[in-house]
């Protein structure tokens, strides 16, 4: 692409000319010499400017067209790469930031010591707003949790989570709950639903896709959960609920972080592991990329590596609880 098809492509992303400028470290009149040019170039209107900055049609058609092409680029050179030997480049990824944070550190471990010349950038946010910016051609692919279906992305199953409740055995004895003396039959059956009505819970954020499949089971079973905070950091609520202060639900990844814990505390202050009586939805784990684009194999190994690193998470949990193994709750 020309320089002013890339301004044009800076412009629509900012949807202003000024912030488009500055992150090009130009004029805001130079950049409106690039539009310009092209409008010339195309004897077509491409923004219009009043009341606020918009697309034409014919700017939507070149803005579809420009991605298009700025896609079998970066396919071009990466393939090259790829094939002149040179296993070294970027990977641009996607991923919510707990598991980020849970995951990572050991998957990039073993990603490093292959791939010592690949440089990996982080993007973290949720799955919706991940999606957009891989339409924009902002990320090479991410990982993402029950994604709609896009017909320009590709999804490569990863693993199911489960969902979890996650409660201190101190918080139960607080709440004077009949929880710890039925423990095994709570683990192979499930808490009932009922029971969450009763509980101070740490929950996600509204938006979050395990919220709302909780808020689903709560609102199906006539269940008004308490919630008396909202934060969407597995390790902050693995905090409240050590402290006794609330319970939590957690997805299949973070159990390993709760065994650590109660490894590392006394017995009567542990935290319980329960699943929940009759979900038996799980939450899809997908990696998702643009379904044109060109994966050179440094990024076809991190999947590899990241399904790997996740069926070993999942194999942690079902070793550690085998009665809801059993059970087929795992």
């Amino acid at each position: 692409m020309n320089t002013s098809q890339k301004m044009f492509l800076l412009a629509v992303e900012e949807m202003s000319f000024t912030k488009a400028a500055k992150r090009a470290y130009i004029t805001q009149q130079a950049l409106s010499d690039h539009i310009r040019k092209l409008e010339q170039e195309y004897q077509a209107s491409l923004f219009e400017r009043k009341p606020h900055l918009a697309l034409t049609p014919a700017g939507l058609a070149l803005h579809k067209n420009l991605l298009e092409i700025q896609l079998l680029e970066n396919n071009i050179r990466t393939e090259i790469q790829d094939i002149s030997g040179g296993i070294r480049g970027d990977l641009k990824l996607g991923i919510n930031s707990s598991r980020a944070q849970n995951m990572l550190p050991d998957i990039f471990s073993d990603y490093h010591r292959q791939f010592p010349h690949v440089t990996c950038s982080i993007y973290s946010d949720d799955t919706d707003a991940l999606s957009r910016l891989l339409a924009k051609g902002n990320l090479d692919l991410f990982i993402g949790v029950n994604a709609t279906t896009n017909q320009e992305f590709h999804a490569i199953p990863i693993t199911n989570d489960r969902v979890f409740l996650i409660i201190s055995k101190g918080l139960i004895r607080k709440l004077g709950l009949d929880l710890s003396e039925k423990e095994i039959y709570y683990r192979k059956n499930g808490v009932p639903a009922g029971v969450l009505g009763k509980l101070p819970v740490v929950q996600n954020y509204s938006i979050s896709t395990l919220n709302q499949m909780i808020e689903t089971y709560a609102d199906f079973h006539g269940i008004r959960l308490n919630p008396i905070l909202r934060v969407s950091n597995y390790s902050t609520q693995l905090g409240l609920c050590s402290l006794q202060q609330a319970a939590a639900f957690f997805p299949s990844f973070m159990i390993p972080d709760v065994l650590r814990y109660n490894a590392a505390s006394a017995p009567e202050e542990s935290l319980c592991i329960f699943s929940l009586e009759g979900l038996t939805e799980t939450l899809r784990i997908n990696c998702i990329y643009r379904k044109n684009a060109y994966l050179p194999f440094y990024m076809t190994r991190f999947i590899e590596l990241f399904r790997e690193h996740s069926c070993r998470y999942q194999q942690q949990v079902s070793d550690a609880l085998p009665e809801l193994y059993s059970q087929g709750l795992i």
